[in-house]
């Protein structure tokens, strides 16, 4: 065997671990006067030093595992009983290769040793607004709550068999604000399945909750009309089933306004509620000017061709009702409205675009009339009246001709009214009450006029008792109070039936076709004072004379713009 080859025999022993006789100093020396033995060494210790390597990122790789379990408290990986054990490589003893190997198992211990060393989360920063919060920056609501931290005696368990969790993605670059204010999101539980993102999830409701879940309450500031309408009908529809045994003043039922009401709130005339509702009141006799009024613009609004037999009978009952000053009071029931026949109780199919007017209604075919047949002895008022105004504009809609006679006396009975010093309107006639004008009578006197005008074929544009009626509105316009002082209120301006005062204010304003009382934009400053009135329930409640249901329709057909203008519809029922 020559020099180079019991050299390389030797390279060979020292990498398998053999222990190199004390003999082997002349071959040692060899290697430096041999340029092949000296390259090819170079060549087998680099190789060897490869595999080493290789090795070593092997076992980094389970204690990577370890590391990350530590962090995310689970346990980390156990290695198979049957993984081999670390190769045992010995360096020869050159010079050379045990510096490079001494380089590389420093070098090494500095990653394990970092990797390992235990660190303090990064504290979150927290904006604090009355420290840290620049000039006009909006408040931070919401801080998410830390990381939660391991303690530092915490063992991981044992006998966990969880792998080891993947390693992070790499996130693109962030700026050195962001970094400073963002921080990685807690960890979740591997089971815990995330929701769709287009998916809401809803909370769950308490277990001691009772009844039906009630929406919680928009924020006030970003509530619209259309919220608060739905709000509404939700709590009226609460109602329904108790409406028969709910009554005011007079016995006075609040079926038909309900009804007024949730037509005009979107709901349909399918729905069961709706369907119970007004199969009672087309059984019911009619007993009271209020809710006979009311039935007729229900009916009118549904189908005034279909429910014509209807609000005839309505108009006969309102024109017998109507007393000698030209006033209406709460009413009593007429024997000449049997005299009318029935006709159907349910409404028709939609009707195509030809049987419709400008205004989107029926069209009336057939006209029918109405003939005073009694004078009613009852004393009347401007509340009962008002709404014997909008009931007789519904018929005279549906085609039914109103009697001139009860129209002009009707209309000369609120003029006798007014009170000629401001303009304005009470509940009776001033000269026998001697009260003073507030909001919710003159309202009513406006659209009164406004409606004998239109049913007698005149201009209520220059109609001299209308506008002095909105020339009060406007110097007392409000929408927080009813104005002027109510009969039975303590003071001027309170809020004694504000909710029925701010439908009469819309109705007047509607009828006349104005955006504005005054300089006021009445639609815009109501509605913004009825949002921010509404309970969380969906209900209003006027502070002094109210009652929830009544107030909860009158605020609803605010927001709704329930009445429908007077220059969409077309004369056609008054009597020639």
């Amino acid at each position: 065997m020559n020099a180079c080859e019991r050299f390389r025999t030797l390279v060979s022993d020292s990498l398998a671990g053999v222990d190199l006789p004390e003999s082997d100093g002349p071959y040692r020396a060899h290697v430096g006067a041999c340029e092949d033995c000296e390259s090819w060494a170079q060549t087998v210790y680099w190789q060897d030093r490869v595999l080493a390597e290789m090795a070593g990122e092997a076992r980094l790789d389970v204690l990577l595992g370890r590391v990350r379990a530590t962090i995310l408290n689970t346990a980390p990986a156990v290695v198979a009983a049957e993984t081999p054990p670390p190769l045992r490589i010995r360096r020869p003893r050159t010079a050379w290769p045990r510096r490079l190997g001494a380089a590389a198992a420093v070098a090494a211990l500095a990653i394990a040793v970092w990797l390992l060393a235990p660190r303090r989360p990064e504290t979150p920063v927290v904006v604090r607004p009355e420290v840290d919060k620049p000039a006009g920056t909006p408040a931070v609501k919401d801080v998410d709550p830390p990381i939660p931290v391991p303690p530092e005696d915490f063992q991981p368990s044992r006998n966990s068999q969880s792998p080891p969790a993947p390693p992070p993605p790499v996130l693109p670059a962030k700026s050195e604000a962001t970094a400073k204010t963002e921080r990685p999101p807690a960890p979740k539980p591997p089971d815990v399945a995330e929701p769709p993102k287009d998916k809401v999830v809803k909370a769950r409701p308490k277990a001691d909750q009772v009844g039906p879940a009630i929406p919680p309450p928009i924020d006030l500031v970003e509530r619209t009309a259309e919220q608060a309408i739905k709000l509404g009908v939700t709590y009226l529809k609460g109602k329904c089933d108790g409406l028969d045994n709910l009554k005011s003043h007079r016995e006075l039922r609040s079926t038909e306004l309900v009804l007024w009401t949730m037509a005009h709130a979107g709901v349909s005339p399918a729905d069961p509620d709706f369907q119970r509702l007004l199969k009672t009141v087309l059984e019911r006799k009619l007993e009271q000017t209020y809710t006979v009024a009311l039935q007729a613009m229900l009916l009118e609004e549904l189908d005034r061709v279909t429910y014509q037999w209807r609000i005839h009978q309505c108009a006969q009952f309102l024109v017998d009702n109507q007393n000698r000053a030209g006033l209406w009071g709460y009413g009593a029931p007429s024997i000449f409205v049997e005299d009318i026949a029935t006709g159907a109780k349910a409404p028709s199919i939609r009707r195509p675009a030809a049987d419709l007017d400008a205004a989107g209604k029926p069209k009336v075919k057939a006209r029918v009339e109405v003939k005073k047949k009694r004078e009613s002895a009852e004393g009347g008022d401007h509340s009962n009246s008002m709404y014997a105004a909008l009931g007789l504009r519904a018929c005279f809609d549906a085609g039914v001709r109103i009697p001139v006679a009860v129209a002009e006396l009707a209309q000369k009975a609120w003029r006798d009214g007014q009170i000629k010093v401001d303009g304005g309107w009470c509940y009776g006639r001033h000269e026998a009450s001697a009260h003073k004008a507030y909001g919710s009578m003159t309202s009513g006197g406006v659209g009164s006029l406004v409606i004998y005008d239109y049913i007698l074929g005149k201009d209520w544009k220059k109609d001299r008792d209308i506008q002095e009626g909105l020339g009060w509105l406007a110097k007392n316009f409000s929408v927080t109070w009813n104005p002027g002082q109510h009969e039975h209120a303590k003071a001027e301006n309170s809020g004694h039936h504000l909710y029925y005062y701010l439908y009469a204010l819309e109705r007047a304003a509607i009828l006349y076709g104005t955006e504005q009382i005054g300089k006021k934009d009445w639609y815009a400053e109501g509605s913004k004072s009825l949002l921010g009135a509404q309970r969380p329930d969906g209900a209003w409640l006027a502070k002094e004379g109210g009652q929830e249901v009544y107030d909860t329709c009158f605020a609803v057909l605010f927001l709704t713009k329930a009445t429908r203008s007077l220059l969409l519809d077309v004369p056609t029922g008054v009597r020639k």
